[in-house]
Protein backbone atom coordinates (compact mmCIF):
# COMPACT_ATOMS: atom_id res chain seq x y z
CA UNK A 1 0.00 0.00 0.00
CA UNK A 2 1.52 3.66 -0.79
CA UNK A 3 -0.31 6.22 1.21
CA UNK A 4 0.69 10.13 0.19
CA UNK A 5 -0.08 13.47 1.06
CA UNK A 6 -0.26 16.50 -1.34
CA UNK A 7 1.22 19.83 0.31
CA UNK A 8 0.03 22.89 -2.48
CA UNK A 9 0.20 26.65 -2.23
CA UNK A 10 -2.29 28.07 0.18
CA UNK A 11 -4.42 29.00 -2.33
CA UNK A 12 -4.70 26.33 -4.21
CA UNK A 13 -7.54 23.06 -2.75
CA UNK A 14 -5.71 19.61 -3.28
CA UNK A 15 -9.25 18.34 -3.27
CA UNK A 16 -9.61 16.94 -6.94
CA UNK A 17 -5.97 16.53 -7.97
CA UNK A 18 -5.06 13.55 -9.23
CA UNK A 19 -2.35 11.26 -8.67
CA UNK A 20 -0.86 9.27 -11.58
CA UNK A 21 0.89 5.44 -10.33
CA UNK A 22 3.20 4.06 -13.27
CA UNK A 23 3.57 0.71 -12.87
CA UNK A 24 5.60 0.07 -16.12
CA UNK A 25 2.26 -1.64 -17.52
CA UNK A 26 -0.05 0.31 -16.73
CA UNK A 27 -1.46 3.86 -15.64
CA UNK A 28 -3.33 3.77 -12.29
CA UNK A 29 -4.79 7.35 -10.62
CA UNK A 30 -5.93 8.43 -7.42
CA UNK A 31 -7.56 11.29 -6.43
CA UNK A 32 -6.84 13.71 -3.59
CA UNK A 33 -8.99 14.21 -0.80
CA UNK A 34 -10.03 17.66 0.85
CA UNK A 35 -7.38 16.77 3.51
CA UNK A 36 -4.36 16.63 0.92
CA UNK A 37 -3.94 12.71 1.41
CA UNK A 38 -4.45 9.66 -1.23
CA UNK A 39 -3.77 6.18 -1.53
CA UNK A 40 -3.13 3.06 -3.92
CA UNK A 41 -4.12 -0.58 -2.49
CA UNK A 42 -2.94 -3.71 -3.16
CA UNK A 43 0.49 -2.33 -4.76
CA UNK A 44 3.41 -5.15 -5.39
CA UNK A 45 6.55 -5.25 -4.10
CA UNK A 46 9.06 -3.04 -6.21
CA UNK A 47 9.61 0.55 -7.32
CA UNK A 48 7.42 3.35 -9.08
CA UNK A 49 6.93 6.32 -9.47
CA UNK A 50 4.26 8.83 -8.71
CA UNK A 51 3.24 12.04 -10.72
CA UNK A 52 0.78 15.09 -9.23
CA UNK A 53 -0.80 15.99 -12.20
CA UNK A 54 -1.23 19.95 -12.69
CA UNK A 55 -4.42 22.03 -12.76
CA UNK A 56 -4.20 24.62 -15.56
CA UNK A 57 -4.05 28.12 -13.81
CA UNK A 58 -3.47 26.90 -10.47
CA UNK A 59 -0.33 24.30 -10.29
CA UNK A 60 1.65 23.19 -12.06
CA UNK A 61 3.56 19.78 -12.34
CA UNK A 62 6.00 19.08 -10.25
CA UNK A 63 9.13 16.50 -10.84
CA UNK A 64 7.60 12.80 -10.21
CA UNK A 65 9.29 10.90 -7.50
CA UNK A 66 9.79 7.37 -7.05
CA UNK A 67 9.18 5.41 -4.08
CA UNK A 68 9.80 1.63 -3.25
CA UNK A 69 7.05 -0.37 -1.80
CA UNK A 70 8.26 -3.49 0.29
CA UNK A 71 5.93 -6.28 0.76
CA UNK A 72 3.84 -5.99 3.89
CA UNK A 73 4.57 -2.54 4.37
CA UNK A 74 2.79 0.97 3.65
CA UNK A 75 5.15 3.03 1.85
CA UNK A 76 4.21 7.22 3.04
CA UNK A 77 5.01 9.30 0.61
CA UNK A 78 4.68 13.36 0.42
CA UNK A 79 4.41 15.46 -2.42
CA UNK A 80 5.46 18.65 -2.17
CA UNK A 81 4.35 21.31 -4.22
CA UNK A 82 4.44 24.49 -2.59
CA UNK A 83 6.74 26.24 -5.13
CA UNK A 84 4.78 24.80 -8.00
CA UNK A 85 1.31 27.12 -7.71
CA UNK A 86 0.61 28.82 -10.83
CA UNK A 87 -1.08 32.64 -11.01
CA UNK A 88 -3.40 33.61 -14.15
CA UNK A 89 -1.40 37.34 -15.88
CA UNK A 90 -3.62 39.38 -18.12
CA UNK A 91 -1.62 41.80 -19.89
CA UNK A 92 -2.37 44.40 -22.49
CA UNK A 93 -0.37 46.29 -24.38
CA UNK A 94 -1.20 50.09 -25.52
CA UNK A 95 0.16 53.21 -27.41
CA UNK A 96 0.31 54.12 -30.63
CA UNK A 97 -0.05 51.37 -33.61
CA UNK A 98 -0.56 48.26 -30.72
CA UNK A 99 -2.98 46.65 -33.17
CA UNK A 100 -0.08 46.16 -35.47
CA UNK A 101 1.20 43.81 -32.60
CA UNK A 102 -1.59 41.11 -33.11
CA UNK A 103 -0.45 37.82 -33.11
CA UNK A 104 3.16 38.51 -31.14
CA UNK A 105 3.43 36.55 -28.23
CA UNK A 106 4.56 37.77 -24.74
CA UNK A 107 7.34 36.26 -22.71
CA UNK A 108 8.31 36.79 -19.33
CA UNK A 109 11.96 37.26 -17.86
CA UNK A 110 12.23 36.40 -14.45
CA UNK A 111 14.39 39.37 -12.94
CA UNK A 112 16.12 37.16 -9.66
CA UNK A 113 18.34 34.93 -10.54
CA UNK A 114 17.82 31.11 -9.25
CA UNK A 115 14.51 31.91 -9.41
CA UNK A 116 13.99 30.62 -13.30
CA UNK A 117 10.83 27.65 -13.37
CA UNK A 118 11.62 24.38 -14.28
CA UNK A 119 9.72 25.48 -17.95
CA UNK A 120 9.50 28.37 -20.00
CA UNK A 121 6.79 28.91 -22.12
CA UNK A 122 5.08 31.99 -23.80
CA UNK A 123 2.06 33.80 -21.64
CA UNK A 124 0.36 33.39 -25.30
CA UNK A 125 -0.08 35.89 -28.52
CA UNK A 126 -1.83 38.81 -28.39
CA UNK A 127 -5.27 39.05 -29.99
CA UNK A 128 -6.90 41.53 -32.17
CA UNK A 129 -7.30 44.27 -29.08
CA UNK A 130 -3.74 43.21 -28.06
CA UNK A 131 -4.40 41.58 -24.88
CA UNK A 132 -3.45 38.39 -23.98
CA UNK A 133 -4.23 35.95 -20.65
CA UNK A 134 -2.58 33.04 -19.51
CA UNK A 135 -0.84 30.94 -16.02
CA UNK A 136 2.98 31.40 -15.12
CA UNK A 137 4.50 29.53 -12.61
CA UNK A 138 4.59 31.85 -9.44
CA UNK A 139 8.13 31.87 -8.99
CA UNK A 140 9.50 35.67 -8.28
CA UNK A 141 9.25 38.92 -10.36
CA UNK A 142 8.97 39.41 -13.54
CA UNK A 143 9.27 41.68 -16.44
CA UNK A 144 7.52 41.07 -20.32
CA UNK A 145 8.86 41.18 -23.67
CA UNK A 146 7.53 40.51 -27.05
CA UNK A 147 8.36 38.69 -30.40
CA UNK A 148 6.69 39.86 -33.24
CA UNK A 149 5.55 37.55 -36.34
CA UNK A 150 8.04 39.58 -38.82
CA UNK A 151 11.13 38.35 -36.25
CA UNK A 152 11.22 41.90 -34.25
CA UNK A 153 11.83 40.68 -30.47
CA UNK A 154 10.88 44.54 -27.78
CA UNK A 155 13.11 44.11 -24.95
CA UNK A 156 11.40 47.13 -23.27
CA UNK A 157 11.11 48.18 -19.90
CA UNK A 158 8.20 46.98 -18.34
CA UNK A 159 6.28 47.06 -14.50
CA UNK A 160 8.02 44.35 -12.34
CA UNK A 161 5.26 42.11 -11.50
CA UNK A 162 5.70 40.04 -7.84
CA UNK A 163 3.91 36.53 -9.41
CA UNK A 164 3.88 35.21 -5.53
CA UNK A 165 2.10 38.88 -4.45
CA UNK A 166 -1.14 37.52 -5.54
CA UNK A 167 -2.93 34.76 -7.65
CA UNK A 168 -4.24 37.31 -10.26
CA UNK A 169 -2.66 40.20 -12.21
CA UNK A 170 -3.30 42.74 -14.86
CA UNK A 171 -0.75 44.43 -16.44
CA UNK A 172 -0.35 46.98 -19.12
CA UNK A 173 2.57 47.72 -21.27
CA UNK A 174 2.56 51.50 -22.59
CA UNK A 175 4.45 50.72 -26.06
CA UNK A 176 5.73 53.97 -27.93
CA UNK A 177 5.51 52.15 -30.97
CA UNK A 178 7.02 53.18 -34.57
CA UNK A 179 8.25 51.23 -38.11
CA UNK A 180 11.52 51.61 -40.12
CA UNK A 181 12.28 50.66 -43.43
CA UNK A 182 16.23 50.29 -44.44
CA UNK A 183 17.35 50.57 -47.79
CA UNK A 184 19.97 48.07 -49.04
CA UNK A 185 23.14 49.90 -50.73
CA UNK A 186 23.41 49.84 -54.17
CA UNK A 187 25.36 47.22 -55.62
CA UNK A 188 25.57 45.01 -52.56
CA UNK A 189 25.46 41.66 -53.26
CA UNK A 190 22.85 39.03 -51.56
CA UNK A 191 24.10 35.51 -51.88
CA UNK A 192 21.29 32.91 -51.23
CA UNK A 193 19.79 32.31 -47.93
CA UNK A 194 21.16 35.53 -46.76
CA UNK A 195 19.60 36.60 -43.02
CA UNK A 196 20.09 40.07 -41.62
CA UNK A 197 19.91 41.23 -37.42
CA UNK A 198 19.87 44.25 -36.47
CA UNK A 199 19.81 45.42 -32.72
CA UNK A 200 18.77 48.77 -31.67
CA UNK A 201 19.95 50.48 -28.52
CA UNK A 202 19.67 53.96 -26.92
CA UNK A 203 21.78 56.39 -25.95
CA UNK A 204 24.32 55.17 -23.14
CA UNK A 205 22.68 51.79 -23.20
CA UNK A 206 24.71 48.93 -23.89
CA UNK A 207 21.63 46.14 -24.06
CA UNK A 208 19.36 46.31 -27.05
CA UNK A 209 15.73 47.76 -26.44
CA UNK A 210 14.75 45.88 -29.44
CA UNK A 211 15.82 43.36 -32.39
CA UNK A 212 15.36 41.90 -35.59
CA UNK A 213 16.22 38.94 -37.40
CA UNK A 214 14.83 37.28 -41.10
CA UNK A 215 15.79 36.33 -43.85
CA UNK A 216 16.91 39.32 -46.32
CA UNK A 217 14.07 39.94 -48.75
CA UNK A 218 14.57 39.52 -52.03
CA UNK A 219 13.74 43.56 -53.38
CA UNK A 220 16.20 45.93 -51.78
CA UNK A 221 13.89 47.35 -48.88
CA UNK A 222 13.59 45.45 -45.71
CA UNK A 223 10.25 46.86 -43.72
CA UNK A 224 10.41 46.59 -40.11
CA UNK A 225 6.36 47.35 -39.33
CA UNK A 226 6.71 46.43 -35.20
CA UNK A 227 9.73 48.13 -33.33
CA UNK A 228 9.64 50.66 -30.61
CA UNK A 229 9.93 54.46 -31.32
CA UNK A 230 13.32 56.58 -30.20
CA UNK A 231 16.39 57.35 -31.26
CA UNK A 232 18.37 54.20 -32.14
CA UNK A 233 21.80 53.67 -32.63
CA UNK A 234 21.11 50.31 -35.11
CA UNK A 235 24.13 47.68 -35.49
CA UNK A 236 23.41 45.82 -38.83
CA UNK A 237 24.86 42.62 -39.73
CA UNK A 238 24.22 40.28 -43.05
CA UNK A 239 25.23 37.17 -43.10
CA UNK A 240 24.47 33.95 -45.29
CA UNK A 241 24.38 29.83 -44.89
CA UNK A 242 26.31 29.10 -48.21
CA UNK A 243 29.43 30.91 -46.94
CA UNK A 244 32.00 28.92 -45.62
CA UNK A 245 32.10 28.86 -41.70
CA UNK A 246 34.85 27.68 -39.27
CA UNK A 247 33.79 25.35 -36.86
CA UNK A 248 34.58 26.66 -33.26
CA UNK A 249 35.62 23.72 -30.40
CA UNK A 250 33.38 24.19 -27.17
CA UNK A 251 34.95 23.29 -23.55
CA UNK A 252 31.58 20.60 -23.15
CA UNK A 253 32.83 18.85 -26.54
CA UNK A 254 30.34 20.33 -29.03
CA UNK A 255 30.81 22.30 -32.16
CA UNK A 256 29.60 25.61 -32.61
CA UNK A 257 29.18 27.67 -36.37
CA UNK A 258 29.45 31.49 -36.50
CA UNK A 259 28.62 32.92 -39.66
CA UNK A 260 31.07 35.72 -41.06
CA UNK A 261 29.50 38.62 -41.71
CA UNK A 262 28.97 39.61 -45.37
CA UNK A 263 28.25 43.66 -44.22
CA UNK A 264 28.32 44.83 -41.34
CA UNK A 265 26.85 48.75 -40.65
CA UNK A 266 26.01 51.00 -37.51
CA UNK A 267 23.99 54.26 -38.16
CA UNK A 268 21.67 56.72 -36.12
CA UNK A 269 18.18 56.85 -36.88
CA UNK A 270 15.12 58.79 -35.12
CA UNK A 271 12.15 56.62 -35.15
CA UNK A 272 8.76 58.37 -34.68
CA UNK A 273 5.85 57.32 -32.21
CA UNK A 274 3.26 56.25 -34.46
CA UNK A 275 5.47 57.16 -37.89
CA UNK A 276 7.60 55.51 -39.95
CA UNK A 277 11.63 56.02 -40.68
CA UNK A 278 12.88 55.32 -43.79
CA UNK A 279 16.99 55.11 -43.92
CA UNK A 280 19.59 54.05 -46.27
CA UNK A 281 22.28 51.77 -45.15
CA UNK A 282 25.55 53.47 -46.22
Amino acid sequence: MIEGTVSTPAWVAPLGLTIAFDDQLDEIQATVNDQGRFRFDDVAPGAYSLELQGRRGELSSPPSVVVQVAAGETTRVTLAAEEYGECRVRVHVTGSGAEVLERSSVWPQWVEPGLWPSFFESLGQLDETARVAGSLLAQGKVTFRLHTPGGTSLHFATPVVDLESATEHDVELVLPLGAVSLTLPVGLPVPEHARISIDATAPGETEPAWSHGSRLPSGSVLDIPQCLAGRWTLAVKLTSKSTPSPEVQLPDGGQSVTRPALYEAQLEVQVPEGGRASVTLP
